[in-house]
């Protein structure tokens, strides 16, 4: 039997490994790098790490247990068309675009958003972590895409692994620096 599809079109360069779940199933899973997003069909985990003001977008359809994560920096693209995992709002796009040709029904989408933190405190135009969060919701009010799961801001980093099978998330949060004398 042939391992389930990844959608052709996803840019990110491919980490895999397969791992043997608790319940029997062996599992792909699939890092993506900042930048970068990737759609698949049941099974796969699919993970990113070190989200400081970078945000992680995860679409999913529970019924047809198809699924995508997005590692995406910064919040608009203004046109620039290579790329589109970097941005939040060409990132959903392709998200949605892949996984229809996966098979996945729009009316089924659910979301959840991870990251966007304030790592150095900057305020303004330099708040890019509240800049994503604010074009991911933005973007999935308009494409009508429910946010069920939200971990976002704060000024701590966060990694997260996205199950297509169950579609459990699991998000780490990064422990606060201990800092010393010597």
């Amino acid at each position: 039997m042939s391992p389930p599809p990844i959608s052709p079109d996803s840019r990110c360069a491919l980490h895999l490994k397969v791992v043997k779940r608790l319940d029997g199933y062996a599992t792909r899973s699939v890092s993506v790098g900042m930048g970068e997003y990737l759609t698949a069909t049941n099974p796969h985990i699919l993970s990113t790490w070190s989200l400081g003001s970078c945000i992680a977008i995860i679409l999913y359809d529970r019924g047809r247990r198809v699924g995508g994560l997005a590692h995406s920096m910064l919040p608009r693209s203004q046109g620039r068309a290579s790329s589109p995992g970097k941005y939040v709002d060409t990132a959903i796009c392709a998200l949605l675009r892949d996984m229809m040709r996966l098979d996945a029904r729009r009316e089924h989408l659910r979301s959840a958003l991870i990251g966007g933190a304030s790592i150095f405190n900057f305020e303004g135009d330099l708040a890019i972590g509240q800049k994503n969060i604010e074009a991911a919701r933005e973007a999935l009010r308009e494409s009508r895409i429910p946010i069920e799961f939200e971990e976002t801001g704060g000024n701590r980093g966060r990694s997260v692994a996205f199950d297509t099978v169950s579609g459990e998330v699991a998000v780490s949060i990064s422990k606060p620096p201990i800092i010393f004398k010597v």
